[in-house]
C-alpha cells in the first residue's frame, strides 16, 4: 500500500491545470470533504464544518469517538451504495454516479481535469449558473477539496491488483489499513479534534 498522508487541495476555477497541493482554505467559493472511506461531501462558503458531517454519521453511538467497528461500518454502507449492480465490486462509473449525485461541480471538475497529459481547461463555476464557458474579468471561484488521507479517490485507490475493478475484499483491506494510519496514537478510536488537527496541520503549511 503506497503512502498516504493528509493534503488539502485549493483547485483555483481559471485557464489553468488544477492544482493538487496544500494551501489556506479560501473564504468563499465551494468546498468539498472527501472522506476517507470515499464519500463526498459539499459545502458553500465555509470550511469550518468539513469534518463534521461525515464524523457525527460515522459515529453511530454518538459518543464523539469513531471505533474501528464504527469507521469500518461506515465504509461498508458506502461501498453498497457505490456498488450499485450489486455484483460485490466497484467500477469507476459507479463512484463517478454517486460523486455526481452526491458533488455535481466536483464531478464534473474531475471529468474535466482528466490525467495530467490530458487536462483541458475546465469551465468556470458561479452560484447562479453553474459550470459555464464565458469569460470574465471576475475572479473565479475556488474549489476547495480536502481530505485526511492522500487519495483523491479512495474507493478506486483500493483496487490493489491494478484490474480497474475494486472488490468488497480489496475495499475492506484499504479501509483497515487507512483506519491504522488515522489512529495515530493507536488507541482504537478517532476523535473529531484529532482529524481537525490534521486537517489544520496541513493547511498551514506554506
Amino acid at each position: 500500500m503506497r503512502a498516504l498522508s493528509t493534503f488539502v487541495a485549493v483547485l483555483t476555477l481559471a485557464a489553468c491545470a488544477p492544482r493538487f497541493g496544500p494551501g489556506p482554505a479560501p473564504s468563499t467559493g465551494l468546498y468539498f470533504f472527501v472522506s476517507p472511506n470515499g464519500q463526498p461531501f459539499r459545502f458553500a462558503g465555509s470550511s469550518t464544518t468539513l469534518l463534521r458531517p461525515w464524523f457525527e454519521a460515522a459515529d453511530a453511538d454518538h459518543d464523539a469517538r469513531m471505533t474501528r467497528a464504527e469507521f469500518t461500518a461506515d465504509a461498508v454502507r458506502f461501498f453498497t451504495e457505490v456498488d450499485a449492480d450489486h455484483d460485490g465490486a466497484a467500477t469507476s462509473p459507479e463512484v463517478s454516479a454517486v460523486r455526481r449525485a452526491r458533488a455535481p461541480e466536483l464531478e464534473t471538475w474531475i471529468s474535466y481535469a482528466g490525467a495530467p497529459s490530458e487536462r483541458r481547461t475546465p469551465p468556470r463555476w458561479n452560484p447562479q449558473d453553474g459550470f459555464v464557458r464565458e469569460q470574465s474579468n471576475r475572479p473565479a471561484p475556488r474549489i476547495v477539496v480536502a481530505n485526511l488521507l492522500h487519495e483523491r479517490e479512495p474507493v478506486l485507490a483500493s483496487d490493489a491488483d491494478l484490474n480497474r475493478l475494486v472488490t468488497r475484499a480489496e475495499y475492506e483491506a484499504a479501509t483497515a489499513d487507512r483506519f491504522r494510519r488515522l489512529d495515530t496514537n493507536a488507541d482504537g478510536a478517532l476523535v473529531m479534534g484529532e482529524l481537525e488537527d490534521m486537517l489544520a496541520r496541513r493547511t498551514s503549511t506554506p
